[in-house]
């Protein structure tokens, strides 16, 4: 093979390798012609960038050598960015972009002095191997996946269908909504040391026919002790167990989701709930596209420099946050009887994503205990997702049940001497509120959220659980 041949396939290689990659990783949810594009753009960047340097260079050889940095860069971007961004978190594209063309710059014009036309020409070679090798090992690696998303999709389409027919026969039960927003803090804790009245959110809940606890108090500050004891229904977990005992007490003891299923409901989990839960299927809005329409060939070309001249994107984390939120505005999300939904969302805790009016916050404020605003602001945007949820399920499904939760309060709030500002004990409050098919269930006033399940039980099922003793957790930071 003639080596004025050998750059040009290997420049291409290294413009097609990044496509193929991606797409074998996520061609389970993604259409074939959604590469065209993408495909397209890699290609003629490759090309170009292989041409305009084999021009200004006058050599095909070395040009082909300069293009291999050049187009990694190039796709690659986003990653690239990140990296920095996580070291000097202040840093924009536009000092990131003109600084990594000036070390490219010089890259090139090392090769250009010191690589041997002939050199370059064995290095583009084997270049060009490794690149097709990678390709061939990764087709390899990801072809089972490839395979069991195509067999998991076939079989997920059964198993709706059986499960809606099993709802069809032997369930009568109303459909029930748990949303468990962890670190939510409630009204008073908000109120008392981040100056904050959410009154208007519970002012608003009770209009809608909510039963809302101002003083709910759980028996722990530590959301894995919490969240064993919420689906076990009673308290067997404790803070002076390691991590790892608490989750398999949760995974062990999950009575909620035991009584949900003897009494025929089907489980639905939302995001992530089914990483943690035992549910039945995960509820997710088309996968080929986010919420905010960007398709999968856009968000291919958002990895690379092109994403700097695109709307800003947003994380993943917040991506799928509004795609979970957005799924209560989905008609056919709604079943007319018979399902228990249950979304755990770690929000509004750190890292603090979101400010106040729903756009992404600093990298620098997302861990940040010591400026209020960075809670506060993602505690604000946690509010109107889950006032935006309440009204879509109470206009699509009125004669439900809502259970409003979290585990517990901000924690962390510190003075610029790093000392906390919360009381341990005034970490426990939590946010508990309950809609139950418009009737009153004022018996949840000042309940845990272990005893706010069982008086939910008792009246849904006829069981008659008993109010339990909340123990109290001397855990300290």
């Amino acid at each position: 093979m003639k080596k004025s041949v050998v750059p040009t396939i290997a420049t291409i290689l290294v413009g097609v390798f990044p496509v193929l990659f991606l797409f074998l990783r996520n061609s389970g949810e993604a259409y074939l012609m959604e590469l065209i594009t993408p495909l397209a753009v890699y290609g003629a960047s490759g090309l170009g960038i292989f041409v305009f340097l084999s021009l200004i260079l006058n050599s095909q050889t070395t040009g082909a050598l300069c293009a291999f940095p050049a187009i990694l860069l190039f796709q690659n971007y986003a990653t690239i960015e990140k990296l920095i961004t996580k070291i000097f978190p202040a840093l924009k594209w536009w000092h990131i972009l003109p600084l990594l063309i000036y070390i490219l710059f010089h890259i090139v014009k090392l090769i250009k002095r010191y690589v041997k036309d002939e050199f370059a020409g064995d290095c583009v070679v084997i270049l060009g191997a490794v690149f097709a090798g990678l390709i061939v090992v990764n087709m390899i690696s990801a072809a089972p996946t490839l395979v069991r998303r195509i067999t998991a999709q076939s079989n997920a389409d059964v198993t709706v269908q059986e499960n809606n027919d099993y709802i069809a026969k032997k369930t009568s039960g109303p459909n029930v909504y748990w949303l468990l927003f962890d670190e939510y803090s409630n009204f008073d804790v908000i109120e008392k040391y981040y100056g904050y009245d959410n009154s208007s959110f519970a002012a608003d809940l009770e209009e809608k026919g909510f039963a809302v606890s101002y003083n709910s108090v759980n028996d722990s500050q530590q959301t894995t002790t919490i969240l064993a004891n919420y689906v076990a229904m009673e308290y067997l977990a404790n803070d002076s167990m390691t991590t790892s005992e608490r989750v398999q007490i949760r995974r062990d003891n999950n009575r909620i989701f035991s009584l949900m299923r003897q009494n025929s409901y089907q489980l639905r989990g939302i995001g992530g709930t089914v990483d943690e839960f035992p549910m039945d299927g995960n509820h997710t809005v088309n996968a080929s596209s986010t919420i905010e329409g960007d398709t999968f060939s856009l968000l291919l070309l958002k990895k690379t420099v092109i994403k700097c001249f695109l709307p800003e994107v947003q994380s993943e984390q917040a991506i799928a946050l509004k795609r979970n939120t957005a799924l209560f505005e989905d008609l056919d999300f709604y079943q007319e009887q018979g399902c228990f939904t249950m979304w755990y969302e770690c929000f509004p805790h750190q890292p603090f994503i979101f400010k106040r009016d729903g756009t992404e916050s600093d990298l620098s404020k997302r861990n940040d205990w010591v400026d209020p605003e960075a809670y506060l602001g993602s505690y604000i945007y946690a509010t109107e997702v889950l006032k935006k949820c309440v009204n879509n399920i109470l206009a699509n499904d009125p004669n439900c049940i809502i259970v409003l939760q979290s585990d517990h309060s901000a924690r962390s709030l510190q003075d610029v001497d790093g000392n906390y500002l919360i009381d341990k004990y005034d970490r426990r409050q939590c946010l508990n509120a309950v809609y139950y098919m418009g009737e009153d269930i004022s018996e949840i006033q000042g309940q845990s959220g272990v005893n706010t399940w069982r008086l939910i039980m008792n009246r849904l099922f006829g069981t008659n659980y008993s109010i339990l003793e909340v123990p109290v957790s001397e855990y300290e930071f």
